[in-house]
């Protein structure tokens, strides 16, 4: 099983993800893929202003249609050492979860509620019944619900979080994403690296669970890392304490005139029009001789706010309708145009929007089973138009809608209500395969010798527009 462990954005929600436990993981829940969640701005769910206090209830799509009648509530009985408010509040939940998820009809519900009773055994307050949530939505099938616990939501909504500020990626041992002045930035440690060893503990024969306990300790931790190019070892150690996991999207230009972007995911409490700006003003820096092609890198791309990261690629991906979002019946477009990103009712303008010199690019998409969520309407954003192509791995697999109800502790509970669709009305509910399947090797990540951009580069040079670049 691949893994990873560090905080995952989805529709500009901050949500702990634990691969076995962790003691340095404040309210962690066990591990999905990624979910990303509602890629959509806040009412249509990652909000392009996140709110200052508690989510609104049923953000991340129009309305699904009502039912026209509340499903039946099977009550059970409760075991003797369960408090009646333990048992409430799972038949709260539960109740949510047979109302809005997109494919209720399918669920056994009076076997899932006995079930879910069963996990609950011994619970006494809300937060002892948040696993056994966790747990029914996997079960049911909804593999990009989750749920928010309320002592999560100051932390999302500002952007800040407690622990050690790298991303890990399992069986690899390999450290994707390192958060800018961070405990593990300050310590020295770098995207790429290897972690050989923790506290002189090999990591080459840990357990996933093991390898994440070890690398996010509560203290600090002594780590050994392999890094490329470099003969020996680096050492560092790593103290947890509190970082920003703000990062802006990166231009920069390759070899052979071609632009390269990476849209990484967006946090709650970053500013969704300055995330896209930075993305327009980068891609006007690199485009000053024009591009001939372009790469749009959505591999570390975890999710966080659809229109933020539409109104980025926008420029490069072209005027349109680009997706949709499939609820029922009903269908709400992804559109892009002159710096607009519109998920109606919402909306997003970038204020000084970039045309590129020569429009409608060739385009290669990179992914990874870390693309969730508003990655994946990013990388669907691009399916179906003419000259892209995607390399790398499958994506996550959570192409899907996600309604927020706020239930009675204050803790938001994320259902999955529909699905998305290209340009072209295919729809998707599992991962999205590349075009092309590229072995990815993070300790080369966006390096010359990164074999997922080598491929992309060697495509678009046979590209007309690239040609005898």
């Amino acid at each position: 099983m691949h893994c990873f462990r560090s905080v995952l954005l989805f529709c500009g929600c901050t949500l702990l993800i634990a691969c076995g436990s962790a003691a340095s993981v404040p309210t962690a829940l066990p591990a999905p893929t990624p979910p990303a969640a509602t890629n959509i701005p806040v009412t249509a769910t990652a909000a392009a202003t996140p709110p200052a206090a508690t989510p609104p209830a049923a953000t991340s799509m129009p309305p699904t249609p009502a039912a026209t009648t509340a499903p039946t509530v099977a009550q059970t009985a409760p075991v003797a050492s369960t408090s009646p408010a333990a048992v409430a509040y799972m038949e709260e939940a539960l109740t949510a979860m047979q109302t809005m998820f997109y494919n209720s009809a399918a669920v056994d519900w009076p076997a899932t509620r006995t079930e879910a009773m069963e996990l609950i055994q011994g619970a006494q307050t809300s937060a002892d019944t948040y696993d056994a949530i966790f747990n029914v939505l996997r079960q049911i099938g909804d593999a990009h619900g989750h749920l928010i616990p309320p002592v999560n939501l100051e932390q999302t909504q500002q952007g800040r979080l407690g622990g050690p500020g790298y991303f890990l990626v399992f069986p690899e041992r390999v450290v994707m994403k390192v958060y800018a002045n961070g405990p593990a930035d300050q310590a020295g440690v770098r995207e790429g690296d290897l972690i050989e060893a923790v506290n002189g503990v090999p990591t080459s024969t840990m357990t996933e669970t093991l390898f994440f306990d070890s690398t996010f300790a509560d203290g600090p931790m002594q780590l050994s890392l392999r890094r490329v190019g470099v003969a020996e070892p680096v050492q560092a150690t790593v103290t947890p304490g509190e970082y920003d996991v703000k990062i802006d999207p990166v231009a920069r230009r390759l070899a052979s005139s071609i632009g390269y972007l990476e849209i990484p995911n967006i946090s709650s409490g970053q500013d969704a029009t300055a995330f896209a700006q930075a993305a327009h003003n980068g891609i006007a820096t690199v485009d000053q001789e024009p591009a001939c092609g372009w790469i749009v890198d959505l591999r570390r791309n975890t999710g966080g706010n659809s229109l933020a990261m539409l109104a980025a690629v926008g420029p490069i991906v072209g005027e349109g309708e680009l997706g949709a979002f499939v609820v029922g019946s009903e269908r709400t477009p992804w559109n892009y145009v002159t710096g607009r990103a519109s998920l109606p009712p919402r909306d997003l303008q970038v204020a000084t929007p970039y045309t590129l010199k020569q429009p409608d690019p060739p385009v290669a998409v990179l992914t990874s089973r870390f693309t969730n969520s508003a990655g994946e309407v990013t990388t669907l954003a691009f399916r179906g138009r003419a000259e892209a192509r995607s390399f790398g791995e499958p994506t996550g697999g959570v192409p899907t809608v996600l309604r927020n109800t706020e239930l009675s502790d204050k803790a938001i509970l994320r259902v999955t209500v529909g699905l998305y669709a290209d340009r072209t009305g295919q729809t998707y509910a599992a991962a999205i395969p590349p075009d092309e399947s590229v072995k990815l090797d993070w300790t080369r990540f966006g390096s010359d010798d990164d074999p997922v951009i080598q491929a992309a580069s060697a495509w678009l040079q046979q590209q007309p527009a690239c040609a005898g670049r």
